[in-house]
């Protein structure tokens, strides 16, 4: 990964790292030298994969999470219903506090899950060559 004879990092190494460090990957990393330096200072594919990880965890609790309509068909009682209905009245006014509304967030995570895939393929381009 480095410019042949110059001992200089490729321009492709250099753009991974750079890719990583505006993505604040050593937060996940979790090297003590990445952390003190608040930047990849490390191997920049194994956080992009710890990132890939991460993202696919929170797609599958996403995934996980019980859809309402599956709620709304097992209430019984108009008194489930009525506490089903403050639950819902929190939870969105919760919701409009947020800062990212759900689609956003959800366009946010495709694009940084795609990036990331990118950084893991050039990475692997560059050790196999």
């Amino acid at each position: 990964m480095t410019r042949e004879g110059t001992g200089r990092p490729s321009r492709e190494a250099a753009l991974a790292r750079y890719c990583a460090d505006r993505l604040s990957l050593w937060c996940l990393c979790g090297r003590a030298s990445c952390v003190r330096a608040r930047s990849c200072c490390g191997d920049v594919a194994m956080c992009s994969g710890l990132a890939l990880a991460w993202l696919a965890a929170l797609q599958e609790q996403e995934d996980l999470a019980p859809s309402f309509a599956a709620m709304e068909a097992r209430i019984e009682s108009p008194q489930e219903m009525r506490l089903y209905r403050q639950w819902r009245d929190l939870l969105a006014r919760a919701q409009a506090h947020a800062k990212t509304p759900p689609a956003e967030t959800a366009m946010l995570r495709d694009k940084l899950r795609r990036q990331i895939e990118v950084l893991v393929r050039q990475q692997d381009l560059d050790r196999s060559s």
